[in-house]
């Protein structure tokens, strides 16, 4: 056993870590690891121009070109491998191509290539079993125990033994057979499963017979569901036909509004986007309609599930899908309100504690204190002169533009402008501030049927 783990080692220690085969040539570099010649120059001729030369197995840098030379030492192990497994038998696992055998088991007599020898060694009912070198071919016939010519053979160990092994050994009381009535005995087995196939390949036969049948009775299931299938299509056309009616219809719509002289509306109905509200960001103080359209404030604290979506501290909900590219529009019905705030927001706006809505860069807003309007984003404030009271507001959002509107939705009027490559998905929020002062009226989101719903 000991030789044959020496071996092993010396077949590792004259392997190639490249190409996985025998040296040819082999040279050192300074980090002491060993490559064919023809290896290493091929792995340092690919190096990139700004690189280190390297090791290519433990990767160690070298500033200059390493200087490869001979290393004889291996190249003498490699001669000595070769010239043994040059007279050594082949393995008897390897039927692709003749590998040499670096051991011989004499109980299993087999011969074993290194890649075979591993799982024979390693599986412990086999460990008891002698290994030798293969080129002791003539002990592969002898018994380990009495050194006499195998010659008969144990029935119950499935072995070959020698003639005092059936004496003196432990298959005394075995059934014990020549060579030649062991054979007779296995051709019989090999008739009895010969005989075996024979019926399984009737026992098949029956059964493609079988298949057949079925393969006609489908057949005829398939033509009764193409009948089937043709009747459904025909109905289906009919179908078709009405939606297509319903399509042309839709399209002189479309053509209407394409005919719109007034730039404003045209892009209003244009881009009209649904806007709903998400209930899991609502302040616990808001309440929202059931289409979540509408939103109102309330004294009484609605009781809700912890998120951390919510707003905690100020009276925001966000709408419940936000933009990443495109152009969209909406509008804000803010009549009968005193106060309130209207905007977008990005979805990392924080939601605990005094966060107010343009206070930051991650959010703009519109907002309405009595007949003061004023507009924020990163803590910067605007005035907006608006004569009268506004009604409506419309927001007018081009994100792949970078661009963001607050409108007088009534007098199709821009009120305030902001340009910003937006980075993250950007959500409708609305605040309608609490009922001091009278400030009773809900904030809605007013439903425009925009080309998407025709």
């Amino acid at each position: 056993i000991a030789n044959q783990y020496t071996l092993l080692n010396l077949k590792d220690e004259i392997t190639c870590s490249i190409c996985l085969q025998l040296f040819i040539y082999p040279v050192t570099l300074n980090c002491l690891h060993s490559f064919c010649l023809r290896c290493v120059q091929d792995h340092l001729k690919h190096k990139l121009s700004s690189d280190n030369y390297t090791c290519p197995e433990c990767h160690t840098e070298f500033v200059d070109k390493p200087r490869l030379f001979k290393n004889a030492e291996l190249a003498t192990k490699v001669e000595q491998m070769s010239k043994c497994q040059e007279r050594r038998p082949v393995c008897d696992y390897c039927f692709e191509e003749d590998v040499p055998a670096v051991m011989g088991c004499i109980q299993c007599e087999t011969f074993f290539c290194v890649t075979h020898l591993r799982p024979h060694s390693e599986k412990a009912t086999l460990k008891d079993h002698a290994l030798m070198d293969p080129s002791e071919t003539t002990s592969l016939r002898k018994c380990v125990d009495h050194k006499e010519t195998l010659k008969l053979y144990c029935k119950e160990d499935r072995a070959c033994i020698c003639t005092l092994c059936s004496i003196i050994g432990q298959h005394k009381k075995h059934t014990i057979l020549t060579f030649e009535e062991a054979k007779s005995e296995v051709q019989v087995s090999v008739r009895i499963c010969f005989l075996n196939f024979c019926k399984a390949v009737q026992h098949y036969k029956e059964m493609k017979s079988l298949i057949e049948d079925d393969e006609q009775q489908t057949l005829l299931f398939i033509e009764a569901e193409r009948q089937a299938a043709t009747m459904y299509i025909e109905v289906q056309t009919k179908e078709w036909v009405e939606e297509l009616d319903d399509l042309t219809r839709t399209i002189q719509q479309i053509n209407t509004i394409l005919n719109q002289s007034d730039s404003f509306r045209f892009l209003k109905v244009t881009y009209a986007t649904t806007v709903t509200l998400d209930p899991v960001t609502a302040n616990e103080n808001l309440i929202l309609s059931e289409d979540r359209t509408i939103v109102r404030y309330t004294d009484e604290i609605q009781k809700s599930p912890y998120s951390p979506k919510r707003f905690d501290d100020t009276l925001y909900v966000l709408g419940s899908e936000g933009f990443t590219f495109g152009i969209h529009y909406w509008e804000l019905v803010v009549k009968s309100k005193s106060d309130w705030e209207v905007g977008a927001a990005y979805t990392s706006m924080p939601r605990k504690g005094k966060s107010w809505l343009g206070r930051n860069d991650v959010s703009w807003s519109l907002e309405c204190s009595g007949d003061q309007y004023t507009t924020w984003h990163n803590n910067i404030s605007q005035k907006v002169n608006i004569k009268g009271k506004l009604e409506r507001v419309g927001v007018y959002l081009n994100y792949t533009g970078g661009g963001l509107v607050f409108y007088d939705a009534e007098k199709l009027l821009p009120l305030v402008s902001f340009y910003h490559k937006f980075t993250e998905a950007l959500y409708p929020i609305l605040n309608p501030c609490n009922s001091k002062g009278g400030n009773f009226a809900p904030l809605a989101i007013l439903q425009l049927k925009g080309i998407g719903h025709i």
